[in-house]
């Protein structure tokens, strides 16, 4: 397509060059938006001109051999997403950087990355002898970072998307962080069985059984719902005593009216009102020991109300009350 565009662009040059009027004739230079300071020069000589509405445009009578020269220069710049503006990416022109976090060969366990300070572009400096390349300087957390175009970066782990934070703002976080491993390890101790609705490994692990029922993902996460008519269905390994049942849901679904059944018998009715806005969060559901009492497993079966649907859930962990004793 581009040699046809220019190849166009030369035949009508050539067919205004060969007039024997000197009629004048606009030519418009397209200047991209992550450039904010093109310059352009006629036959070596700097033009005092400015992009409107993303074109320089310059009008004259062209003569044969002139040479219109247009220079974009990159920079560095800091893009926001559009639902968060403190979760950034780093441009350099044209390009996405991305921070290499080592090779793809090996799976990547550590921290995201974050940066942390006011004036952020100022913290990062690029490399010598070396294109497009950066390291950021008392900035990044947990480690500082060398960014490179994301592009090139095939056979690396990257990291794009850096949340941003000032000192106290990192502290916090620091604190939920802390906060959060605690109750995952929390719930490691007291599962008693587990499900990735979604999975597939999973869901054949637990025995699924479902009808009108769908796997999806959202912002990451696998679960799966059950359309009017239908149900899910899987298997937990049991244990005596009194159980919860957790699951999680994404805070923004409404109008989601559905049973949940243990061993066919209901624990409870739920309803989804979308009352937690733009998270996910979890709720827990006590079933009686009666339905326990001397089993190996149970059933755990999601069933909608007529003309509604249930769910979607993300995942279902079945709790002990406390934390098995270990000797």
């Amino acid at each position: 397509m581009l040699p046809l565009i220019y190849g166009e662009l030369r035949r009508l040059a050539h067919s205004y060059l060969r007039r024997e009027r000197s009629d004048p004739l606009t030519v418009a230079l397209r200047v991209p938006a992550w450039c904010s300071q093109p310059a352009v020069a006629l036959n070596g000589r700097a033009m005092a001109l400015r992009a409107r509405a993303g074109y320089i445009r310059l009008r004259r009578v062209w003569r044969a051999g002139d040479v219109l020269t247009l220079t974009l220069p990159r920079r560095l710049a800091l893009e926001p997403t559009a639902d968060d503006p403190r979760t950034v990416a780093f441009l350099y022109g044209p390009m996405v950087l991305a921070a290499d976090l080592g090779s793809a060969s090996a799976k990547w366990s550590g921290a995201a990355p974050a940066l942390v300070g006011a004036r952020p572009l100022e913290r990062v400096h690029a490399i010598a002898n070396e294109s497009a390349a950066f390291t950021t300087e008392n900035l990044a957390r947990p480690a500082e970072l060398t960014l490179r175009p994301f592009t090139l970066q095939y056979e690396r782990n990257t990291a794009v998307y850096f949340r941003c934070f000032d000192e106290s703002g990192w502290a916090a976080e620091q604190a939920r962080e802390k906060q959060e491993q605690a109750r995952l390890r929390d719930l490691a101790a007291r599962s008693a069985d587990a499900i990735d609705l979604g999975e597939t490994q999973s869901e054949r692990e637990h025995r699924l059984e479902a009808k009108y029922s769908y796997p999806v993902v959202y912002r990451g996460r696998a679960g799966r719902d059950a359309r009017a008519g239908g149900y899910f269905q899987f298997v937990f390994a049991a244990q005596p005593g009194v159980l919860l049942l957790q699951t999680s849901y994404w805070g923004e679904e409404r109008n989601r009216n559905f049973l949940i059944k243990v061993d066919g018998v209901e624990i409870a009715r739920e309803r989804l009102t979308g009352d937690h806005p733009g998270e996910f969060f979890e709720r827990n559901y006590e079933i009686p020991s009666a339905l326990t009492k001397d089993k190996k497993e149970i059933s755990v079966r999601f069933e909608p109300e007529p003309n509604v649907s249930a769910g979607p859930v993300f995942g279902a962990r079945l709790l002990t009350a406390q934390a098995a004793t270990r000797i």
